[in-house]
């Protein structure tokens, strides 16, 4: 094994390129993303039951340490990354997040069309992301309508579906790497003289989001309202 050293760190390095590349692409996100997953998981067994082994022959003074070691770097330095990918953002059991808790933004078309927002989501949608709220601009709606519906496309968004007399965008978006496929609803309303904007975000597979829909929501307000 030693030999050949970089061969386990070839298998796990082409395993974690492979899934990240193919999904959404020649693959489904959700096999593009296992085939990732379990890439590091292997990258992170071998190289942790490799370097356990190197020290062990360290300890008895035997041979080979340093070779086993290098066997292992690779591998366990890729699954390690992985996992801290994982443990770095929120993982709870929730994919849906808005900026109008009391009146969220409905979806008009695909599989979360007349959808209501999920009462057993509130109270961890307040904890979690205080900070998401409506934008307010200084433009009447319809003007806000338009520029709301430019920066869908500028982000490359797949509309599918807009009724202007309610102000609404119903919007497909997909995550960076991996193009799992997120529903967002945008709506404009009336403030007076200006416009308020909500959105509302929402994935399509899987029960977390690890934090996307409100990063999404987030940087979409800030392109928004920034002059």
């Amino acid at each position: 094994m030693t030999r050949h050293w970089w061969a386990p760190a070839a298998i796990v390095l082409v395993g974690l390129a492979a899934g990240a590349l193919s999904a959404g692409r020649i693959a489904s996100p959700l096999i593009g993303f296992l085939i990732f997953s379990l890439s590091g998981a292997v990258g992170l067994v071998f190289g942790a039951g490799m370097a356990a082994i190197g020290v062990m022959r360290f300890v008895r003074g035997r041979d080979g340490g340093g070779r086993i070691f290098a066997t292992a770097a690779i591998p366990l330095v890729a699954g390690l990354m992985v996992l801290a990918s994982f443990l770095s953002t929120p993982s709870a059991t929730y994919n849906d997040v808005t900026t109008d808790l009391a009146d969220p933004p409905v979806f008009l078309a695909g599989p979360a069309a007349g959808i209501s927002y999920p009462d057993s989501f509130r109270a961890w949608h307040r904890e979690t992301y205080p900070y998401l709220a409506s934008a307010r601009l200084s433009i009447p709606a319809e003007a806000a309508f338009t520029q709301a519906k430019a920066l869908v496309e500028t982000n490359g968004w797949a509309i599918k579906a807009e009724d202007r007399t309610q102000g609404l965008i119903h919007a497909v978006a997909r995550t960076a790497v991996f193009r799992f496929e997120d529903d967002v609803a945008i709506r404009v309303r009336a403030n007076g003289v200006g416009s308020v904007v909500d959105l509302r975000s929402r994935s399509r597979i899987g029960r977390g989001d690890r934090g996307v829909n409100a990063r999404r929501i987030r940087d979409y307000l800030l392109a928004l309202t920034t002059p």
